[in-house]
């Protein structure tokens, strides 16, 4: 690949990891730490040696589909259709800064994706409502809020457990 392109992309796709058409350490051995890599699996950034990191980028559906999913029923949008989805990559292309895309970094890290689901989210609803597709929706957003996206955060579902409860069951003799 390197033959025939400067910086090659190598997007190995398949999950799981072990089905993986490659690894990152691989991608960058063959290409002379040259390519722009991202996997559908999460593997580990590859030191290439002088200060140089290979970034693994996931590629993976987690940076779109909570957003659409939210912002398509916030809007009440009865289909998802192509500017949505257009809308929604744009939204995620937004989490990557120039330096970052310069040093290999593709798509934004894991550690941005409910403010990244939030701007799909709002993406999505509006590009809903320009398209004609959006039916009414959840009463009460204003969806020509500045602070749309953070607005949106509300509706979103918070991974948050009571903590452990220990109930230890003694039998009695």
């Amino acid at each position: 690949m390197v033959k025939h392109c400067e910086t090659p992309l190598v997007f190995p796709l398949s999950n799981p990891t072990s089905m993986a058409e490659c690894t990152a350490e691989q991608a960058f051995k063959y290409t002379d730490g040259k390519c722009l890599f991202a996997a559908g699996s999460p593997f580990d950034d590859v030191d290439l040696g002088n200060g140089q990191i290979g970034y693994s980028n996931q590629c993976n559906n987690y940076f779109i589909f909570p957003g659409l999913g939210v912002g398509s029923f916030l809007s009440g949008a009865n289909r998802v259709n192509d500017e949505m989805l257009f809308a929604a990559a744009h939204a995620v292309s937004q989490f990557v800064d120039e330096a970052q895309l310069e040093s290999g970094i593709i798509l934004p890290r894991v550690n941005n994706i409910r403010d990244c689901s939030a701007k799909v989210a709002a993406a999505v609803g509006l590009a809903a409502m320009e398209t004609g597709v959006a039916h009414g929706g959840i009463r009460g957003i204003d969806w020509s809020s500045d602070s749309l996206a953070q607005d949106l955060k509300s509706f979103m579902w918070t991974p948050v457990y009571d903590p452990f409860l220990d109930y230890t069951w003694k039998r009695q003799v």
